[in-house]
């Protein structure tokens, strides 16, 4: 009875603590974005037309003109007049914006939005409340205007929404917004505007061209379409996702060409046949190899005669009519590069793809395993959206556009081909777009399996070293996902950065010590004593669940739950195991250890609720040479601060400590 009072007592502190340190990982957007932008007005202020000047600057650069529905900031014209300056080829630009509460002053709701996006624009007039215009670069081009878009840009100030995205709309096209690597058009990562309620936000959503097809974008249907299907031993899938193909379609132009790395006799008999009976033109490629998704496509596209090619797992099924005409239509756009479409989970609503993000981590499906029964970041998931990159899985580009970067990369035989064939195509001026009007299913990675192997780990960490080998440009950068989100890897919602803001990362400073290792189940050591925490013993278990989202040369950063224990109760502490010891079994060895700070994770909180306090149980480490020259397995040890019950969990990658001091995060496959 003793015992037990004393357990919830001591367990009650343990909590208290961690809600403690949980209050103080947590901000607001208010805090966040007044402490970024140092002391000033409340905002509260109606804005006069007298904003200050940069120093030096004449005034007078820049035309201002922002919604009715609420007031600049207080450095609107000062940040958007050094923009101009420092930007001299840019002659129109945008900016972030939040809402501030007109009774206490309070800021929320930050709208950070994306580089220059031409099908965004088209979908919904994502700019938002501030257009602004280089005053020069205007008044060269006031003659090209039309008499209502003259009276709207004759006085700058607040518009009504209506003509702020008829003089936006007017001004792209002027400025060469739709065309192949367009550059005269800027966004300002700064909030230029506060809008006084939320749903004012919302209401630029009704503006745009949700058809696609206004005067900017008309081009011809009539496009034939070559679609291309890497495919082996799975007859009935690619039966299924022809037939939704057939199902789906409706009188576009199209062939059919699968390519075949070496299905067996009786598969490949069974597969010639159905494509024989189909009453579309068909043609079946047999070249036995290894899988290899870029040589298949890249064969299935030497044969190809559509003017767009279309790339299409035989995982994937069609999920709606229109689609391939919605497709073709944005492929042949002469600024577009390539096309995909939102992807479901099979049966059900669930997102698996809806583009690709660029992070420290590397390429990553953003919005993942979300439902799509709510808005997401602004429309991230309503409307046509321009990315980096889309899924090979379900991908179509223009056939020129295609041989134009080289098709798809033969030094990345199964990951990342498509992203750096969508890097490639970015490289060259065009914008690459995911469609939310149309989707399919992806019964994902049924033909090959999941990458869970340390084989396969080692083959995507290699893999991805040579995408950014072949673009070091956008190592860790993404034009289209702002700063001001969330970029952890592990994450695949889409979160304001301010939610993490007091994550810092912790610099390497390991100590060295010895432990005794038992697995689980253990109880006794070799001289059949019983094990107990005075022993220091560490018990080798997989309920200490490992995540790593990023492991490469500058940080190790992902989290470690105990799972069916209290959290709240545990402190975690970094294991590098010198290659060389033993790591499983019983016995003692030699390791260098480093307690852990606590990485607020709100991904966590929201995807393993079930797991009790994990909020906390993020880890984010810069790496540092305080370490002999080696290779270290990485393991994560959870020590009970109540009972002191120490749990030892590996994770599948380790670290290798150069000769030349540069780390590198490998997987267990370099053993």
């Amino acid at each position: 009875m003793i015992k037990a009072r004393l357990k919830r007592m001591l367990t009650g502190l343990a909590e208290r603590q961690y809600e403690r340190k949980r209050s103080v990982k947590r901000i607001t957007y208010d805090t966040w974005i007044r402490e970024k932008e140092g002391p000033g007005r409340t905002g509260l202020e109606q804005d006069n037309g007298s904003m200050e000047q940069d120093g030096g600057e004449t005034p007078g650069k820049t035309l201002l003109f922002y919604s009715e529905a609420g007031i600049p900031a207080e450095k609107a014209r000062q940040i958007t007049e050094r923009f101009f300056r420092e930007n001299p080829g840019i002659v129109l630009a945008y900016g972030d914006e939040d809402i501030l509460d007109p009774v206490d002053g309070r800021r929320c709701n930050p709208w950070f939005k994306p580089e220059w996006s031409p099908d965004t624009f088209c979908s919904y007039f994502y700019w938002g409340s501030v257009v602004a215009v280089r005053r020069e670069w205007m008044e060269g081009i006031l003659s090209l205007v039309d008499r209502e878009v003259l009276r709207i840009a004759r006085s700058e100030g607040a518009k009504k929404i209506s003509d702020l995205y008829r003089l936006a709309r007017e001004l792209t096209r002027i400025a060469g917004g739709f065309e192949r690597s367009c550059r005269t058009i800027g966004h300002i990562p700064q909030i230029l505007f506060h809008c006084r309620e939320e749903g004012q936000q919302e209401a630029f959503r009704q503006f745009g061209c949700p058809d696609g097809k206004t005067k900017l974008q008309r081009v011809s249907s009539d496009v034939k379409v070559s679609i291309i299907i890497p495919s082996k031993d799975n007859p009935a899938l690619l039966e299924q996702c022809i037939q939704s193909v057939l199902r789906t379609q409706g009188q576009e132009a199209y062939e059919l060409i699968v390519v075949d790395n070496g299905s067996s006799e009786a598969n490949r008999l069974r597969s010639e046949c159905f494509l024989r009976s189909l009453p579309v033109k068909s043609t079946y490629l047999y070249r036995p190899m290894p899988f290899h998704f870029s040589r298949m496509c890249n064969l299935g596209a030497q044969i190809a005669v559509g003017e767009n090619l279309l790339f299409l797992n035989d995982d994937i099924e069609m999920g709606c009519p229109g689609w391939m005409e919605e497709m073709s239509l944005k492929a042949s756009l002469p600024y577009v590069g390539a096309v995909g479409m939102k992807l479901y989970y099979p049966q059900g609503r669930l997102i698996q793809h809806d583009g690709i993000t660029n992070l420290p981590g590397g390429p990553v499906h953003k919005l993942q395993f979300a439902p799509d029964d709510q808005c997401y970041d602004h429309g991230r998931n309503l409307f046509d959206w321009n990315v980096l990159a889309v899924t090979g899985a379900c991908l179509m580009c223009g056939a020129e556009k295609f041989r134009a970067v080289g098709g798809f990369c033969e030094e990345l035989a199964v990951t990342y081909n498509d992203a750096d064939l969508c890097f490639g195509l970015w490289e060259l001026g065009y914008s690459n777009v995911v469609l939310n009007r149309v989707f399919a299913y992806h019964h994902e990675s049924f033909s090959r399996g999941m990458d869970e192997s340390s084989e396969k780990l080692e083959r995507l960490r290699t893999e991805r070293k040579k995408l950014y080998e072949r673009h070091p440009g956008l190592l860790d950068r993404d034009p289209y996902f702002p700063e001001g989100l969330c970029r952890n890897a592990l994450d695949a919602g889409i979160r304001p950065a301010f939610v993490t803001a007091r994550n810092t990362p912790q610099l390497l400073d390991v100590r060295k010590e010895e432990i005794f290792l038992v697995q689980a189940g253990v109880e006794c050591g070799k001289d059949g004593r019983k094990i107990s925490a005075a022993h220091r013993a560490v018990r080798r278990d997989d309920c200490l669940q490992i995540g790593i989202g990023r492991c490469d040369d500058c940080a190790l950063e992902g989290y470690a739950v105990v799972c069916g224990d209290n959290n709240a109760c545990y402190e975690r502490i970094l294991v590098l195991c010198p290659i060389e010891e033993r790591a499983e079994g019983n016995g003692r060895i030699m390791v260098y250890t480093q307690k852990l700070s606590e990485q607020y994770r709100p991904d966590l909180e929201a995807n393993i609720s079930q797991q009790k306090n994990a909020e906390l149980c993020g880890f984010y480490l810069e790496w540092g040479n305080v370490l002999p020259e080696g290779v270290y397995r990485i393991g994560i040890l959870a020590r009970n601060k109540l009972n002191g019950l120490r749990l030892l969990n590996w994770s599948r990658h380790v670290w290798h400590n150069r000769q030349d001091g540069m780390p590198t995060g490998r997987t267990s496959a370099d053993l």
